[in-house]
């Protein structure tokens, strides 16, 4: 399954095969969890701006990629990061409106943004129990 989220607080537990396109204001946590895959936020739908203002989101700090794997163990990755050249843009139009256009307040997706450090963050930096990439 592929997801795109945007959210405060991102955990998952007991799930397997799924790709994520996250917008999280912490550290994302995976537990008991594989093959997960994970890029940054991608999606665009008239008002979606407009929700991340609302949800008081700052689409320029997002944790995306500082995962900590509660499961994670030496040799034996439960997540990766999506190539950039497998990544989806959700784009959203609404049949009848050619008025609504799409909107995004997150930064399009590029080699650099998906190979970047986390943001600074107080409560840490998304360390695995094991050396994960």
């Amino acid at each position: 399954c592929t997801f795109w989220v945007a959210t405060r607080q991102f955990r998952t537990r007991d799930c397997t095969d799924c790709t994520f396109y996250l917008h999280s204001h912490t550290e994302p946590i995976i537990e008991s969890s594989r093959g997960l895959v994970f890029a940054p936020y991608a999606a665009a739908y008239p008002g979606l701006t407009a929700q991340f203002q609302e949800a008081k989101f700052d689409a320029t700090r997002n944790f995306w990629s500082a995962i900590y794997d509660f499961s994670g163990k030496a040799g034996r990755a439960n997540w990766r990061i999506r190539p950039l050249d497998e990544c989806e843009v959700l784009e959203v139009h609404f049949d009848g409106r050619p008025d609504l256009l799409p909107d995004s307040p997150a930064p399009p997706l590029t080699q650099e943004l998906l190979t970047a450090p986390p943001p600074h963050s107080e409560e840490g930096s998304g360390h695995s129990v094991a050396a994960i990439p």
